[in-house]
């Protein structure tokens, strides 16, 4: 690091003006200072510093090395190479086929690239001080560039003028570098978190776990805030484009999510780590140009002493205006859904569900069309058994307490191994093929220690919740517990899984970075055997230290190859629960620490789009069909989110509050309500079923009817946690465990909870109340003399509503912004 004197100095004494001989040139503003200086023939930036309070840092600038890409014809988009793990082989597996898809798509020339003629150009000219302006020459073309400083952004004005007809495609200048030792951080949102560069190219592009030593460039379509941030031992520094050059998900009348406009990349062609943009991409939208045409690129630079997160964080909010967020409202409310969902799951037709026998005793699960190995359009599975007792719970409806919880509970007593077998006490497998009579994983014949987790215990101990006198359920999750716990590794891990036939290791390559520890907090709650809380610890011990404190997650989609997904939002519960057991301040830190890291799951833009905009038969403004707020159910360059988009299942809206509560961090709480508000274009309106996926936009639940359980499932934990947070903690309600697989909403209902001291129980009913306004939210519970209405207005406007109350008659409300007031009526 050089001293700032130099920098002074040159303040001081240099002439602003611009002469024949001036070789260096200085750009500041209270917080940034950038020299410039000229070499032989060429310009770069000599020494960049920002000012934090009285601190000054400075570090050595880039060669502003420019690439340019050329290919006279439009280049093929194929596969262009064939990759393997170090251990497992060609990857990915041809049986997987979303994977395999997804990939393919990610590793041609232009994403690899190695594609066209390509010219590495520097700043020759210096054109103007004020504004400072840079000319770059080449026999393919000229750039232009711009420069100003504003804040701790240095904003780019590009211009590439093309000398003659074809393909091309530009980089952004290497503004900055850092040595590969001295890499503190990488982050392209949607894509990775990384700490070191590695050779291995299938967890470093395949997974996002290191910086892969290639110079690919990402496409914008699963960025989820397209931008690449890079720290070294003292800087950060960001790279964006400003919000009008990324691709949109949908135009005035249909899905364009796979446009590609921005490339993103953190290594460049001369093997310099350093943050990168590529606009146009080669082959992609602008990027055919006539001899003398221009193309104009606008971009930033934001430089920091803080950490990745505080510069992502300004990026969402000063390049992507996530604040706009704000104006998307419901058109119908969450607990209007909630209600109707209610009557859909009780209509054994609408919600498909299936009695079947299995060992001479008839179980209960939803038939499953989504892709099962072994399957014959037979699967069934139950979803989230939290929501369904808690639903049984809250509305006492005997249409759930006769006819679909005692088969759902024979199917969960039948989906475990009880026998004297080596597998005692794990599960089958998710789905039952009740053609066949046979129980199957998702995609193959393993056992996953994670499913143990999630299928026997999680799912047990929400059972055992609401009804602690079922001695079977007990006893089925004592064996989940025992074998979870025998399966466990010394050093506190587990495998992914095993295969059941050759008892060997499934992807050797992958480690369990997942909240596989949860299924030991849960069995310790439960169970009350400090055992299982001291193998919970050394879990949580171990998931802290190689993925937490490396950014790398672990999925549970085993269709996807376990790409990273919506487990990570559950790892935050977990350790939040960890925290609740023990106090230790590890835990919570750890929790905050992954909650930031999921907030790279969650698309940040378009936003404040109000211009309308058709799909099929629905027009709605912009907003309604954004994918700004939802997370995807896997990203990278193998998930699901290449092709479909993000889900609209925000399983960690509660979370989120919940992590708000305690960070007082304001994305938390913006995310929350943006992922669960005016999503209107994304629900069936016969049904109130959101679909799973954002490109299926208002079809509804179709091949997946279980859906809707988690759909009631996280609606129910964010409302309540929009009550506790909103009433100071007056409102209060006990919660379970988490949904399997999912995400982080809990289940509720089982216990009595409060409201401003008197204890309370959540109640359900879709004839006690109606309201005339659906930016008016309620929740409704029973004290022995009182019926509790809390109202929450979900919009960032005051409004008025009215709520006729069974027996109790009108009542008017005004709320404010994000209000809440809770009425308290005489009980009938």
């Amino acid at each position: 690091m050089k001293n700032l004197k130099i920098l002074l100095f040159f303040l001081l004494y240099f002439p602003s003006s611009l002469s024949a001989h001036q070789d260096e040139v200085l750009l500041q503003n209270e917080q940034l200072t950038c020299l410039w200086k000229k070499g032989t023939t060429f310009w770069g930036l000599e020494q960049i510093a920002i000012r934090q309070g009285a601190a000054n840092v400075a570090g050595s600038g880039g060669s502003l090395n420019q690439l340019v890409i050329y290919s006279e014809t439009k280049p093929d988009m194929t596969p262009v190479d064939t990759f393997s793990t170090r251990q497992s082989g060609h990857f990915p597996e041809k049986v997987f086929r979303y994977p395999y898809e997804a990939w393919k798509s990610n590793i041609s020339a232009v994403s690899l690239n190695t594609g066209g003629t390509r010219d590495l150009l520097r700043p020759s000219v210096l054109i103007s001080n004020n504004p400072l302006k840079f000319k770059s020459e080449s026999d393919l073309g000229d750039i232009t560039t711009t420069w100003r400083v504003d804040g701790n952004s240095i904003c780019v004005h590009q211009v590439f003028k093309a000398k003659k007809k074809g393909y091309y495609s530009v980089s952004t200048p290497e503004l900055w570098k850092v040595a590969k030792d001295e890499i503190r951080w990488a982050t392209i949102p949607g894509y990775l978190h990384a700490n070191k560069v590695s050779d291995d190219f299938v967890a470093a592009y395949g997974y996002g776990y290191y910086i892969p030593r290639r110079p690919v460039i990402y496409q914008d379509r699963c960025a989820t805030t397209p931008a690449v941030i890079l720290s070294d031992r003292e800087l950060t520094i960001g790279i964006s484009p400003e919000a009008q050059y990324p691709r949109i998900p949908h135009d005035s009348i249909k899905n364009t999510h796979s446009d590609w406009n921005v490339g993103l990349s953190v290594m460049n062609v001369i093997d310099n780590v350093s943050p990168t943009l590529y606009y146009p991409v080669l082959g992609q939208t602008k990027s055919l140009l006539d001899a003398g045409e221009e193309v104009v690129f606008e971009y930033r630079y934001i430089l920091s002493t803080d950490n990745w997160y505080g510069v992502y964080k300004q990026i969402v909010y000063d390049i992507y205006d996530f604040e706009k967020t704000k104006i998307m409202h419901n058109q119908q409310a969450l607990i209007d859904r909630v209600l109707k969902m209610y009557r859909y799951l009780t209509d054994t037709q609408t919600s498909r569900f299936r009695l079947a026998e299995c060992d001479e005793t008839m179980i209960g699960a939803q038939d499953y069309m989504g892709g099962v190995v072994g399957a014959d359009k037979d699967a069934m599975k139950n979803s989230d058994y939290g929501a369904m007792w808690m639903l049984g719970s809250l509305t006492q409806d005997t249409a759930l307490l006769r006819n679909v919880l005692p088969y759902a509970r024979n199917f969960k007593m039948k989906q475990q191994y009880t026998d004297n077998s080596e597998f005692k006490g794990a599960i089958k497998g998710q789905y039952y093929l009740w053609k066949s009579k046979t129980w199957a994983e998702e995609w193959g014949q393993h056992i996953e220690p994670i499913a143990v987790t999630y299928y026997a215990i999680i799912d047990l101990g929400n059972m055992l919740l609401f009804n602690p006198q079922d001695k079977e359920a007990r006893h089925n999750l004592s064996l989940a517990a025992e074998y979870l716990l025998k399966v466990q590794n010394t050093d506190g891990s587990w495998n992914v899984g095993i295969d059941k036939h050759t008892k060997e290791i499934i992807y050797p390559d992958l480690k369990d970075l997942r909240p596989t520890f949860y299924g030991m907090i849960a069995a310790y709650k439960i169970l009350k055997d400090k055992k299982y809380l001291n193998a919970a610890i050394a879990g949580a011990d171990w998931f802290i230290k190689n993925a937490v404190e490396n950014g790398q997650f672990l999925g549970v989609c085993g269709d996807t190859r376990f790409s990273p997904d919506f487990a990570t939002s559950q790892s935050v519960q977990a350790l939040l629960e960890m925290y609740e057991q023990t106090k230790n301040e590890k835990y919570k830190e750890a929790a905050v620490k992954t909650a930031k890291f999921y907030t790279t799951y969650i698309y940040t833009y378009p936003n404040g789009q109000t211009e309308m905009q058709k799909q099929r038969k629905q027009e709605l403004p912009g907003w309604g069909f954004t994918q700004s707020g939802l997370c995807f159910e896997h990203a990278g360059t193998i998930g699901s989110s290449n092709t479909r988009g993000p889900i609209l299942l925000a399983s960690h809206a509660g979370m989120f509050l919940r992590i708000y509560d305690i960070t007082k961090d304001t994305l938390f709480l913006d995310m929350a309500r943006a992922a669960a508000n005016g999503r209107d274009g994304f629900v069936d309106k016969k049904t109130s079923v959101a679909s799973y996926y954002w490109s299926s936009f208002d079809n509804g639940a179709g091949a997946f009817p279980h859906h809707a359980w988690w759909q009631i499932g996280w609606i129910m934990d964010y409302l309540v946690a929009e009550a506790e947070l909103r009433s100071n903690g007056n409102v209060s309600f006990p919660r379970g465990f988490v949904a399997p697989k999912v995400g982080p909403h809990q289940t509720m209902g089982f216990s009595s909870g409060k409201i401003n001291g008197e204890k309370v129980n959540l109640l359900l009913s879709d004839s006690l109340i109606s309201c005339d306004n659906p930016l008016c939210e309620y929740l409704t519970a029973v004290s022995k003399k009182h019926l509790y209405v809390i109202v929450m207005n979900s919009s960032n406007k005051n409004i008025k509503g009215t709520l006729t109350v069974k027996d109790n008659g009108a009542h008017s409300v005004d709320l404010p912004s994000y209000g809440i007031k809770i009425l308290k009526l005489s009980k009938s």
